[in-house]
């Protein structure tokens, strides 16, 4: 369908529904507090909610980001939330909840709270700095905030979870850290030494599967707002970004091998398998990758993007400084493995190595604070009680 088709397709099924539909933030005048007239930031005030007939997903038009056949979604939940609308659907638990999802542009990029209650009240301090806090400081109506975050906190999981098992390890088994077979490869310290071994594997483990979570839903999250975008359909920086994140997505599944491909089979002071613990650093490359590939695709769509002051010089030195981190240790842990040998000293100073694994670290962390400020998605959710109204009701 053609691009002009479908945008008036939306505009006049728009008018007819009850539920707000995607929302474009204007221009930059003071906001107006959402008591139904249009703030500049979402120029659409919000509708009452609507009531589904019968315990369906109801896919509304605002594109998808998968388009299996029905009859498969209709038997397998897995197609069934693939093809759900990316703008408003309706699903529910045990009862029903309609979620709505608009796009806009906010001056900064804070959450929004509106007041809906909150599943945590952590305070605001620890919210402005912590990502995970953020999230789940969220109000459970309405909510803004930019799907990064969920980046942001996959990788303060990793950092809590770094320091929580290298202070076990370093304190009660600390020859774990000095014998650890990876050792002679590098010479150096690696960050995963703390917690590639029992006890703290196993906390590691059950932290980290939280990144599968998280990811996910980044991944999602970054589709529905390319397909809010451009309903006409994505642009090559927006195909770039589905494909990361999705990469990333995966990755996080393929993480939680780390501890089964290496550790396992080699204890510390033990012998050194090259070819196992090559599988294991391509493991964590396959991750730094795909997590590197997401920071630049966002720093890409804000370059593209129309409103071309969202991008800064510090933007763009610090996604230079990401990618010479990143080749650099790629460059270095590589050569190290091929040219290991029995009872030699590792290929490269064990300081160069080092200072690869600091500079990867650093960069990583500074995502949030030096990337490009993003378009925001605002999500809504509502209750539906009414199972036996026909879809969404119009008024």
């Amino acid at each position: 369908i053609p691009a002009q088709a479908r945008a008036e397709e939306k505009v006049q099924r728009a008018k007819k529904m009850a539920c707000s539909k995607v929302g474009v933030c204007c221009d930059g005048r003071e906001d107006i507090d959402d008591r139904g007239e249009a703030s500049s930031m979402w120029d659409r005030p919000r509708a009452p909610p609507g009531k589904p007939r019968q315990a369906e997903l109801e896919e509304e038009g605002d594109g998808q980001i998968c388009n299996c056949p029905k009859w498969l979604a209709d038997h397998v939940s897995l197609i069934k939330l693939l093809n759900q609308s990316v703008g408003t659907r309706t699903f529910y638990p045990r009862i029903y909840l309609s979620a709505s999802h608009e796009v806009g542009k906010p001056r900064q990029a804070e959450l929004e709270e509106e007041g809906d209650g909150q599943i945590c009240n952590c305070p605001k301090w620890l919210a402005d700095h912590v990502s995970l806090i953020k999230l789940l400081n969220q109000s459970v109506g309405t909510r803004t905030f930019y799907p990064r975050i969920y980046l942001s906190a996959s990788h303060e999981v990793f950092g809590i979870t770094l320091i929580f098992t290298w202070l076990m390890t370093y304190i009660f088994f600390p020859h774990q850290i000095e014998d650890h077979p990876a050792k002679r490869i590098i010479g150096s310290y690696n960050p995963c030494f703390g917690w590639d071994y029992a006890p703290a594997s196993w906390i590691a483990l059950a932290f980290c599967s939280m990144n599968v979570l998280l990811t996910w839903r980044y991944s999602w999250l970054e589709q529905t707002r390319s397909f809010l975008l451009s309903p006409g359909g994505l642009t090559r920086v927006q195909w770039f970004g589905k494909i990361t994140a999705n990469m990333l997505a995966l990755a996080s599944n393929l993480w939680l091998l780390l501890w089964l491909i290496g550790p396992i089979g080699q204890s510390p002071g033990g012998s050194t398998n090259v070819s196992v613990w090559f599988l294991h650093t391509g493991i964590f490359v396959t991750y730094a990758l795909s997590s590197y590939l997401c920071a630049l695709a966002n720093y890409l769509e804000a370059l593209y993007d129309e409103d071309h002051s969202n991008v800064q010089l510090s933007n763009t030195i610090f996604i230079a400084i990401y990618s010479f981190s990143l080749g650099f240790l790629v460059v270095v842990y590589f050569v190290n493995l091929v040219e290991y040998e029995v009872g030699q000293e590792p290929a490269l100073p064990p300081w160069l190595t080092q200072s690869a694994d600091i500079v990867w670290i650093a960069s990583v962390s500074s995502i949030t604070s030096f990337l490009p400020k993003e378009p925001a998605l605002r999500v809504t959710t509502e209750l539906v009680f009414d199972p036996e109204v026909v879809g969404l009701v119009a008024e």
